[in-house]
C-alpha cells in the first residue's frame, strides 16, 4: 500500500487498496522496519550470552541435551531462556576426554521446536 499504510485492525474483509478509509498509517517503528525490507534486509542477528563449561574426563562421558532447552550450569544476571547448543567431546594426547558443553540465551525459545530437556 502507498504511504506505509497497513489495513485496519478492526477491518473484517480483505481492504480495498482505492479505499483510503479501510487503511491507517504505520507507526514509525513499523516504517522503520518496512523500510529495511524494502532495502532487501530480511534478517539480522541479536547477540545474548553464550555460557561454556569445558570438563575433564578419564572415561568417555555420553554427551546428552544438546538442542533441548535447559538452564546452564551457573547463574547468569537477566530473565533468559535457554537452550544447550553444543556437547562437544575430543581425546587429548594425555588420553583424557575433554567435553566442552555450550548453552545460548535468548528472549525465548520456541517449545515447538525446542523441547525441554528431561
Amino acid at each position: 500500500r502507498r504511504k506505509f499504510q497497513v489495513p485496519l485492525e478492526t477491518l473484517t474483509k480483505e481492504p480495498d487498496p482505492d479505499v483510503d478509509d479501510e487503511w491507517e498509517v504505520m507507526d514509525e517503528d513499523n516504517q522503520k522496519v518496512a523500510l529495511k525490507i524494502l532495502k532487501g534486509i530480511e534478517s539480522w542477528i541479536d547477540f545474548y550470552p553464550v555460557v561454556t563449561r569445558t570438563s575433564t574426563y578419564k572415561v568417555r562421558p555420553d554427551p546428552a541435551d544438546c538442542g533441548k532447552r535447559q538452564f546452564p550450569p551457573v547463574s547468569v544476571p537477566g530473565t533468559y531462556s535457554w537452550l544447550k547448543t553444543a556437547d562437544r567431546i575430543v581425546q587429548n594426547a594425555r588420553k583424557q576426554y575433554v567435553r566442552t558443553e555450550q548453552w545460548t540465551a535468548s528472549d525465548a525459545w520456541d517449545p515447538d521446536l525446542y523441547e525441554a530437556a528431561t
